[in-house]
């Protein structure tokens, strides 16, 4: 067993040294509201209101719309910069908020889009 202790000490400090930074938080980890706007497009309706989580960099939400719920889904940069899947969002975080815009094509028309996103933590 003696001959193991080295190895068993090591493996703990190793272990130890890693741990908080396997397990490091993004500074934007939370809940946030996000307002969507709409600036172009008739066919858009003209304010969407809906949370997004951020966990290690991921956001992941759902917004509402007339046809059903859709699934947000990015990423934010350790700059705060983020994209996501609905509408094409993109903008840059800060500590507490955020903007951005997004643009897309929608309706039976296929009528371009688009508006402007203002982003805020959740206390």
């Amino acid at each position: 067993m003696r001959q193991w202790r080295p190895l068993i000490v090591a493996v703990l400090i190793m272990a130890s040294i890693l741990t908080p930074i396997a397990w490091a938080a993004s500074p934007f980890d939370g809940e946030w509201k996000v307002t969507a706007t709409t600036k172009t497009g008739k066919q858009c309706l003209q304010n969407y209101v809906f949370p997004v989580t951020i966990h290690n960099g991921v956001i992941r939400g759902f917004v509402s719309e007339p046809h059903g719920r859709s699934e947000v889904k990015g990423r934010v940069s350790k700059d705060g910069s983020f994209t996501w899947n609905w509408r094409h969002g993109k903008g840059t975080l800060s500590q507490n908020e955020g903007t951005g815009e997004w643009v897309t094509t929608a309706g039976p028309m296929r009528t371009n889009c688009s508006g402007d996103l203002v982003v805020q933590r959740e206390k």
